[in-house]
């Protein structure tokens, strides 16, 4: 949140450009000669120093510039995506569908959380990936209140966070154990386990509530257990620290959290870094279920030495160190179970690790028949060169899948070209197979690091831009530390991927004009083409029915804006004769348009009351074109997202997945039919 102080519409529009300000020393001025060009006085602009004679041009009348000038095409449709699933999640929950809506939340989380974007960071992309992932979080908890049982596709952090509203239950409650009561067991144990009431809760909350996702973990937990142990034992540590990612993971290596923690031990960007964990725009190593597992136990292994106790580590894993030494302080107490914490993560984090521990020792006391999976197994190669995924998983006769989950660390397709050996997982029995055929394994041409001398002017989000990546990978190649600063002459290493282009042109395109349209070549932009033709994106939108979620694509022809005698765009219209009982909400839906475009095109305002026998202007609608005379559907066309539509009729998502039985959202094909009316 900004803060209510005189500064704060300036840090606002400064973070919309993505320029980073400081508000004691820089300040943003408007150019007299040219009012939609700013000026800006000792500004970085995306880490570049500018001058007092360097311009940024800024079309001031369009907000989606502002909003999305400074994220790569790829990163501002996976922003996009998230988004839509988030709308459809909410939807649901206006219907009361609430594991409809939770299944769309998560979708939301996992493609936020596959983005790994820095949420601090003073860019763009980071303020909407933060706003996203809040807003999804808040409907996402609200959501769970509503869910009797928790389905086991549910991610671990909305199974803590479920328990977190179930802290009245009793031991008295149903119990779900053969011998129908919770008591002490014999089972031996190398971590201290107290037996008390809050620990009976996470027990039945286990057998109740979150059983479905629990015994998940615990079947997949028996793929990494063998390789977990060993490495435990080789640190030192008590073997049932082992059962963790019980509560943190679930056991995989893809697992997210709302804190952004990844992997099979969570670990956060800087926590996973201090313990050795890289990360680079073409791997994780927080997601390496090896790598991660002797972090995770050096890890805890500080924290005991630290501690002293094996409670206040496991809260440290999972809070902080500090935090722990701040409630000793507060509690002057260092028993785990008489210490007043107020964060309910905190407060339960160490009774659910004991009843994950307690069940998984012996699952069928506590009523769990587990068929475990196989335990993971593996020969490794050392490649000296990028190969596609792809083509390595036909040489070992695999799936591209099977070989992703034995090396979930990978990011992209590929295996990374910044690397000079890199070892890879293959299926075990293969290793003579993979050396035979790596001969004939070609690299793609493409796949290079790109080096770059930064021109004046040229901006880490330019840069990205130019070779058709994330301004995040150019700044996770170079190592760049906040504010980003970069400088001309300097040379910057450019991860290029395998479907882009290395090369670019700084000339100016020719636009060929046909009649009142324009026919989108490759390449092309709406910023570019609003600035060609003199107007601006926002227009070309309006008259083009576009939403800020829709796609241009080569072939497409856009219907440019005329200059009519008093010199404003004028736009295709139809007439309406207003009849009774119509108003404008009813007759934007009506004629796939807005309330704000109808009032705007006819100079009223979006509060009028209509009149019987009033004539309207209604605008021509570029997607109307796509509905069905006299019916009510919709013909899909290229570019077209469920959203978008939901939108340009005035319908939610949820009733056309309903009205079309669509059982994937994200795959509508040019050419459906879609319903869009209830009648």
């Amino acid at each position: 949140m900004l803060k209510r102080d005189g500064h704060a519409l300036i840090y606002m529009f400064a973070l919309i450009l993505g320029l980073t300000l400081s508000c004691s020393s820089s300040r943003v001025r408007y150019s007299e000669e040219s009012p939609n060009k700013i000026v800006a006085a000792d500004t970085t602009v995306d880490s570049v120093t500018i001058s007092q004679s360097q311009e940024i041009a800024v079309d001031s009348s369009d907000s989606s510039f502002l909003e999305y000038s400074y994220i790569d095409d790829e990163l501002r449709y996976q922003l996009d995506l998230a988004e839509e699933n988030y709308k459809m999640g909410f939807a649901a929950t206006v219907d009361s569908n609430w594991l409809e809506a939770q299944f769309y939340f998560e979708s939301a989380l996992e493609i936020l959380a596959g983005l790994d974007i820095d949420p601090e960071a003073p860019i763009l992309a980071a303020e909407i990936y933060s706003r996203l992932t809040n807003e999804i979080i808040t409907d996402y908890k609200r959501t769970l209140l509503y869910i009797a049982t928790l389905p086991g596709e549910s991610s671990p952090a909305a199974v803590v966070a479920r328990y977190e509203e179930l802290e009245t239950m009793t031991s008295g409650d149903t119990l779900h154990n053969k011998e129908s009561k919770l008591e002490p067991d014999t089972v031996v144990y190398d971590i201290p386990i107290t037996w008390n009431e809050k620990v009976k809760k996470c027990i039945m909350y286990f057998q109740s509530i979150g059983r479905e996702p629990f015994e998940i973990a615990l079947a997949r937990s028996g793929r990494y257990l063998p390789m977990m142990e060993k490495i435990f034992a080789e640190e030192g540590l008590p073997h049932d620290l082992v059962y963790l990612p019980l509560i943190e993971s679930g056991f995989n290596p893809r697992a997210y959290s709302w804190a952004h923690a990844v992997g099979p031990w969570q670990f956060i960007s800087s926590t996973g870094h201090m313990y050795g964990l890289k990360r680079s725009w073409w791997y994780d190593e927080r997601r390496d279920f090896e790598k991660s597992t002797r972090a995770a136990a050096r890890h805890l292994r500080d924290l005991y030495n630290k501690h002293k106790d094996w409670y206040l580590a496991l809260l440290g894993y999972n809070a902080g160190s500090g935090n722990v030494n701040k409630l000793i302080r507060k509690n002057k107490t260092h028993d785990y179970f008489k210490m007043r914490i107020r964060n309910s993560q905190m407060r339960n984090y160490v009774p659910l690790y004991l009843a994950a521990v307690i069940i998984a020792k012996q699952p069928e006391k506590y009523g769990f028949e587990i068929e475990y999976k196989a335990p993971i197994e593996f020969d490794t190669v050392t490649v000296g060169r990028c190969l596609a995924l792809k083509d390595i998983a036909n040489a070992v006769a695999c799936s591209e899948k099977d070989l992703k989950s034995l090396n979930p660390e990978l990011l992209r397709k590929y295996t990374p070209p910044d690397r000079k050996k890199y070892t890879l997982r293959i299926p075990p029995g293969m290793h003579d197979i993979f050396w035979s055929a790596y001969p004939r394994l070609k690299s793609p041409k493409e796949t290079s690091w790109v080096q770059h001398k930064v021109r004046k002017g040229e901006t880490v989000s330019g840069i990205a831009r130019k070779y058709g990546i994330s301004q995040y990978a150019v700044i996770d190649a170079n190592n760049l530390r906040r504010p980003y600063r970069i400088h001309i002459g300097q040379k910057l290493v450019v991860p290029v991927p395998l479907n882009k282009s290395t090369s670019y042109s700084k000339k100016k395109k020719s636009y060929k004009i046909t009649g009142d349209y324009y026919v989108i070549r490759r390449g092309d932009t709406l910023w570019d083409l609003a600035r060609a033709l003199g107007t601006t994106t926002r227009e070309l939108r309006r008259l083009n029915n576009l939403s800020r979620n829709s796609k241009i694509f080569p072939g497409q022809k856009l219907n440019i804006p005329t200059k009519n005698k008093s010199g404003k765009s004028s736009v295709k219209v139809t007439t309406y004769k207003v009849r009774r009982g119509d108003n404008l909400w009813n007759l934007a839906k009506k004629h796939g348009t807005t309330v704000s475009k109808l009032a705007r095109i006819n100079g009223i305002s979006k509060y009028t009351k209509l009149k019987a026998g009033q004539v309207l202007s209604i605008p021509v609608s570029m997607s109307s074109k796509g509905v069905l005379s006299g019916s009510n559907y919709y013909v899909v066309r290229r570019g077209d997202t469920l959203s978008a539509i939901a939108k340009n009729f005035g319908v939610s998502m949820s009733a056309l997945i309903v009205w079309n039985n669509i059982s994937n959202p994200h795959r509508i094909s040019p050419g459906d039919k879609l319903r869009v009316s209830a009648q």
